[in-house]
């Protein structure tokens, strides 16, 4: 089985190799994520690999948006050492070498899923294992927001909850309370990453 055909790749490449400051990448499935069981590129690492490939040696700042997931989460693929990408085992810690990409997963605006995030022990929300996530998982009702910063040349990606929570709709269409953590406001910043909109520099989040 395989994600993309060869007609795909050709047309991902070719629109790749433009000049661009900024490199948008939108995914039904997540690519970063290590932790989940549910389909995602983990799954198809040699599809996985050539993605990251392909993001890597074209221009500009890479930003990846997913969903897929019924939750919300900020991920980062680092490969300083281009292991990742080429098979290699190069140590090579220079900036040059010093490559990642951010992830967003957003979602869903009134179906959040709950299921296994309730620990055992505690009764609280867990969240999946993950080298790559970036915070905790937003397991509320919530939105994703890009926004450009052309002057300052930054991309600031924006995890926001709805006025939807703490109400959760189950397989069966009934809207019930989905307990776990106080809710916020509608509108409130979950997490916030900006990045250079350019070659170069470190994100930050």
């Amino acid at each position: 089985k395989k994600l993309l055909g060869e007609d795909q790749w050709a047309w991902l490449e070719e629109t790749l190799g433009e000049p661009a400051l900024v490199r948008v990448i939108v995914s039904p499935l997540q690519v970063a994520a290590e932790g989940s069981d549910r389909a995602c590129w983990r799954m198809f690492p040699e599809e996985r690999r050539r993605l990251l490939g392909l993001l890597r040696g074209a221009s500009g700042t890479p930003v990846i948006l997913s969903g897929g997931r019924d939750l919300g989460g900020v991920y980062r693929y680092r490969d300083p050492a281009s292991d990742a990408v080429d098979g290699s085992n190069s140590t090579d810690a220079s900036p040059a070498a010093q490559w990642d990409v951010h992830e967003i997963t957003s979602g869903s605006l009134t179906h959040t899923g709950m299921g296994e995030a309730t620990c055992a022990d505690s009764g609280e929300l867990c969240d999946e294992p993950g080298r790559n996530r970036l915070g905790r998982l937003l397991r509320e009702n919530n939105y994703g927001l890009l926004e450009f910063d052309w002057g300052k040349k930054e991309i600031v990606a924006t995890l926001r909850r709805t006025d939807t929570w703490p109400h959760h709709v189950g397989s069966d269409g009934n809207q019930t309370h989905a307990g776990g953590p106080a809710h916020a406001a509608a509108g409130d910043t979950h997490q916030e990453m900006t990045r250079p909109a350019a070659d170069g520099g470190q994100p930050s989040l």
